[in-house]
């Protein structure tokens, strides 16, 4: 395909785009283009993501069934039950206590195995892509910014597969269930729960905050990165050193860290607000529903096992929670990454069908035209798409001013060579 400037402009702009431009979008839910790309990455991987959704599903179920087991067990031992009438159902409560752990360890590492492998595709098709570009891209790119594609944002992409995904499915899964059996089995003590979603409205005021935060964290960490890779190489610490601008670098760097570490500050701020906030609800909650079933127990209209069930949900109900919340900052950085990936994956600068390799240099000296210039054509310039290359020399000429001494370095020793007749 031709070179095209114009595209070069817009990868280019696509490499170095910060995150407020590329994750400007909606979240992951809201984002039917995002979540057709999300789709299509996993589709090589759809066996292995029903398998794991199964036992996300095993897992949230078998420890919601265990409160249930519990309040018969309290209920028979206030009766004044034996050991005997409880010894069945705690036995029960074991076995289930470790098919979950094992179906939540299995889930564990399917998640894992599907988000290396999506990552590991994902990453070398954008290498691919890169290392076909025309040659002309890679004179206005950083190296830096193409290893931040490959490295940060592709890594930050895989949570997504082997924590977010199957971490809210099975958070979901309990809330709905676990409130489900609440309504069923007392309504007036789920009432309480109403409570709960009261936790949602300092997530939300804090939410746009956040996510400028974070849009911040990629833009510095970026600039960063490039900043080390263009400096603490042979020919920048070189040019650096030569052009007395060592200082100079040291004080951009330092004030790129702060920067860095700034962002970081006030992201973990803003997350201690919310979860203390969160905290705050759910201690209230926790009350309301002590002193309501402490009623009702007293009054004979609530068994104390159903209490001892309530509380139990409350604790089971309150982890996805707060799991949710959790997962919407590595869901934003996962998103806002996948879409910086892509972003270069789609751009309309396309890489050549079959980059040639450049061709040896011809043994000819370069044709004199009859004007006496000389000319020299690059077959070379083919591949890169910019047209044949003429370079004409006229006149030129070149003195030689004779020195007393000249000094010839990178020898074992150094040597002098006098002149003008240059003997040793």
């Amino acid at each position: 395909m031709p070179y095209s400037p114009q595209g070069t402009v817009r990868t280019k702009e696509a490499i170095v785009s910060t995150a407020a431009q590329s994750s400007s979008s909606p979240s992951i839910l809201r984002n039917p283009v995002l979540l057709r790309r999300i789709v299509a990455s996993t589709r090589p991987y759809r066996g292995r993501i029903l398998v794991l959704l199964t036992f996300v599903l095993l897992a949230a179920l078998l420890s919601l069934s265990q409160p249930l087991l519990l309040r018969g067990v309290i209920d028979k031992l206030a009766a004044g039950a034996g050991f005997e009438a409880v010894a069945w159902p705690l036995a029960l409560i074991g076995v289930t206590g470790l098919l979950g752990v094992g179906a939540g360890f299995a889930a564990s590492r399917i998640a894992d195995r599907i988000g290396h492998s999506v990552t590991r595709d994902l990453q070398r098709r954008l290498f691919d892509h890169l290392v076909g570009l025309p040659l002309p891209f890679y004179t206005t790119v950083r190296p830096g910014m193409l290893v931040s594609r490959l490295t940060n944002d592709v890594y930050a992409v895989e949570p997504l597969f082997t924590s977010v995904i199957a971490s809210a499915l099975a958070s979901s899964v309990t809330l709905v269930v676990a409130g489900v059996v609440l309504v069923v089995v007392d309504p007036r003590l789920a009432v309480v729960l109403l409570i709960v979603p009261l936790v949602l409205w300092p997530v939300r005021l804090a939410e746009s905050k956040i996510n400028t935060v974070i849009r911040w964290s990629f833009r510095h960490n970026a600039e960063l990165s490039s900043h080390v890779e263009s400096v603490l190489n042979r020919d920048g610490v070189l040019l650096a050193r030569q052009a007395g601008a060592l200082e100079a670098e040291r004080t951009r760097f330092a004030q790129l860290a702060d920067k860095v570490r700034e962002v970081a500050l006030r992201l973990a701020s803003w997350r201690a607000a919310v979860g203390s906030s969160y905290d705050l609800v759910f201690t209230i909650t926790t009350t309301a529903l002590l002193a309501g079933g402490a009623l009702l127990v007293t009054g004979g209209d609530v068994s104390l096992g159903t209490l001892f069930l309530f509380l139990l949900y409350l604790r089971q109900i309150q982890a996805p929670v707060s799991t949710l919340i959790g997962l919407r900052y590595p869901a934003f950085r996962a998103g806002a990454a996948f879409t910086r990936v892509f972003d270069v994956l789609d751009s309309p600068l396309r890489p050549l069908a079959d980059p040639a390799p450049p061709a040896a240099a011809p043994d000819a000296a370069p044709s004199s035209s009859s004007d006496g210039t000389a000319d020299a054509s690059s077959d070379d310039a083919a591949d890169t798409g910019v047209g044949p290359v003429v370079l004409r020399m006229r006149e030129v000429g070149f003195d030689h001013v004779p020195a007393d001494d000249v000094s010839i370095p990178g020898l074992s020793h150094e040597k002098t060579v006098s002149g003008p007749g240059c003997s040793a």
